[in-house]
């Protein structure tokens, strides 16, 4: 675009189109011109720019015109501040729509601002909620300060504000002041939402009266606030159980938890399950069996099958013969395994057992990791039939397998289970034997997994390297993973290389070297990555190399992060030269490494990433600027927090400024 005013013409006009894709291209436009003529000095035009889109903002047009021209000035952030403060002065009439959006691009500086307006809007209750919800967007101390003093309008509905604005920034008034509004029935629901983040013991007693309510609403809300508490209030989980435990429940407020498992909004059902896991009654057990299909409802009946002993597992069983088209028959086979193995009866095992061979695989999938809990020895003949699957529960199984193992204290593929005695050399059965001895990590299987290194099946040759990695120690897997850097298929050799760098042998160095120049770039991001693990100032060389040379930009954003290890001035050089590089991801990792390099000149290429055209390579200069305690960098992030048009890097930006100047400040006191 020139800088003709006819050439934004066309995109201010489009702000008010009818259709969406017109108005997000009008916007796009008027960002990119923005930007432009920010960058180009060109304050004049600029600002005429800005009051042409806020004049859409407060003018009598159609809502979409207003919100793509608030997007427009959402979008330039802090730049748009100016322009909308100097509007609110020529403009006293469209007060609320200003403050609408400079509430969203604004920051602290503008709570004073905000605050002298509310006190100056009695007549205008929605200003005063605009005012409310710019306020609370600020978050910080003096945001919670203000909100305090505004808690005290006489309308009801600037309250409501008040309180979902303390809902935004996470603080709370005194339990004292919202004990008073509890008794007003319109800000009854509000004030309970804002006792869930509250820091007074005495929130607890406030909540916890709301939970006999006859309302289901008001009891879903108050057990959610209840249970935000107990987390933050008892680290642990006893602390928490105790406290229940001193309060009299009668039977009224017990049945209204218990009711709100029938509750429509799930987040209740969840928190009422909870509730009733800390509370600990038999009676809840049941009630519990059948929402369990919610995940958080079946880690609280798992918990409260833990303090209700032999009652829940009789429950439990009798659930489990009854009804098995109930919709939570998988989960109540995965409660099996919660359960003590010495508490598992003849009747419940053998029905684990059969369900390994139906035909619904997630009851399948919920028996194979219930025998994995509770299972015997004389069970892994069924488990082992599974890990013969050459689909996910074969996986399942042979992890199955291994808790089994090492909960019985045998750290041994269980060679003696399976047909013949001998471990096979191909199929999905090897393949999850080799899992199974990668997490049982004992050396005892090194030979075997070296013998299937060999395999004709590929699948088993990358599952044996995998497995060798995961056994510690100095054994012949090192030597025998070596070798299989030539084996004919890339994965293997993946695999190999990754095994490597796991088991961190420096003998293994030549071999990876060698590996980095293998035909395959699969290879080649292996065998980087375990140099890197090996964290050795030998390979520096080979990654340099890497980086001028490769053609695969996955192999060179792995030899970049290995330039981590030698932080010299001829590494400094290079790494500040690939954050010029057209590849996103080489110029992120760039950013990444520098952040330990001590130089200023690192702090500089970072700031000058800071300007690059794409939002992840911003925020991760912004991150590593964060890292570096570097105060040279102050003034010009700054500067950059005026135009940043993106919220996650403004908000990085802002987080490592208030982080550098904390610092500064603390030692000039020191």
């Amino acid at each position: 675009m020139s800088d003709s005013s006819t050439d934004t013409d066309e995109p201010l006009a489009g702000l008010g189109s009818d259709a969406w894709r017109d108005r997000k291209r009008a916007s796009d436009a008027l960002v990119q011109e923005l930007h432009r003529m920010q960058t180009q000095e060109a304050p004049d035009a600029a600002h005429g720019l800005f009051s042409k889109i806020v004049d859409v903002v407060i003018a009598p047009s159609t809502p979409s015109a207003r919100a793509a021209a608030s997007e427009v000035l959402t979008r330039l952030g802090g730049a748009s501040v100016p322009h909308l403060r100097a509007a609110l002065d020529r403009h006293p009439d469209a007060t609320r729509p200003l403050i609408e959006v400079l509430g969203m691009v604004g920051g602290a500086a503008e709570l004073p601002l905000f605050s002298d307006y509310f006190k100056r809007a009695d007549g205008d209750e929605n200003l005063r909620c605009a005012l409310v919800t710019a306020i609370a967007r600020q978050r910080g101390e003096q945001s919670l300060k203000l909100l305090h003093e505004m808690l005290e309008d006489s309308s009801e509905v600037v309250t409501l504000h008040v309180l979902d604005g303390y809902t935004s920034v996470g603080g709370t008034p005194p339990a004292g002041v919202l004990a008073e509004l509890l008794e007003r029935p319109t800000l009854r629901r509000s004030t309970i939402e804002v006792l869930g983040n509250s820091t007074e013991e005495s929130a607890l007693a406030l909540v916890w009266s709301q939970l006999s309510d006859g309302l289901p609403g008001i009891r879903g809300l108050a057990a959610r606030s209840m249970t935000r508490l107990i987390s933050t209030r008892f680290e642990a989980e006893a602390d928490a159980t105790a406290y229940l435990g001193s309060l009299e429940i009668d039977e009224g407020t017990l049945h209204g938890i218990a009711s709100l498992l029938e509750h429509t909004d799930d987040r209740a059902v969840v928190a009422a399950a909870k509730l009733l896991a800390l509370i600990g009654k038999e009676e809840s057990f049941g009630r519990l069996l059948q929402v369990v299909h919610l995940d958080e409802v079946l880690e609280a009946a798992r918990r409260l099958l833990g303090r209700v002993g032999s009652t829940g597992r009789e429950e439990l069983s009798a659930a489990l013969q009854r009804d098995r088209d109930n919709r939570c028959y998988a989960q109540w086979v995965e409660l099996v395994g919660a359960l003590s193995p010495d508490e598992v009866d003849d009747d419940l095992v053998s029905l684990l057992e059969r369900e390994l061979t139906g035909a619904d695989e997630v009851v399948v999938a919920s028996a194979i990791r219930s025998l994995g809990s509770v299972g015997a020895s004389s069970h892994l003949p069924a488990l082992l039939e599974c890990c013969g699957r050459d689909d996910g529960l074969g996986d399942m199984a042979a992890d199955a397998v291994a808790d089994l193992l090492t909960r019985a204290g045998e750290l041994e593929v269980p060679l003696s289970a399976l047909q013949g005695n001998r471990w096979p050399s191909s199929g999905s059965l090897a393949r999850n034997l080799c899992r199974v001895a990668g997490r049982l990590g004992n050396e005892s299987s090194v030979a075997s997994l070296v013998f299937l290194l060999t395999s004709s099946d590929v699948d088993v040759r990358v599952a044996a390297a995998h497995a060798l990695g995961e056994i510690p120690g100095a054994h012949e897997g090192a030597g025998a993973l070596a070798f299989a850097l030539a084996d004919e298929e890339a994965h293997v050799r993946a695999a190999a290389c990754r095994s490597l760098g796991a088991l961190g042998r420096i003998e293994s160095l030549n071999s990876l070297l060698a590996a980095s120049a293998d035909a395959s770039s699969l290879v080649r991001a292996a065998a980087v990555q375990a140099l890197v693990q090996l964290n050795n100032p030998v390979a520096a060389t080979r990654m340099r190399e890497i980086i001028l040379e490769d053609s695969s930009p996955t192999v060179v954003v792995h030899a970049v992060e290995g330039l981590q290890v030698v932080q010299d001035e001829q590494t400094l050089g290079l790494v500040m030269s690939l954050c010029t590089s057209s590849d996103t991801e080489v110029a992120k990792a760039a950013a990444r490494v520098l952040r330990g390099f001590p130089s200023h000149r690192a702090t500089a290429a970072l700031i000058g990433l800071l300007a690059h055209e794409r939002w992840d390579v911003r925020w991760a200069a912004a991150e590593s600027l964060g890292m570096r305690d570097d105060p040279t960098a102050v003034g010009a992030i700054r500067e950059v927090l005026t135009i940043e048009a993106d919220a996650l890097v403004a908000r990085t930006l802002q987080e490592t400024l208030n982080h550098l100047l904390d610092s500064s400040s603390q030692e000039e006191h020191g």
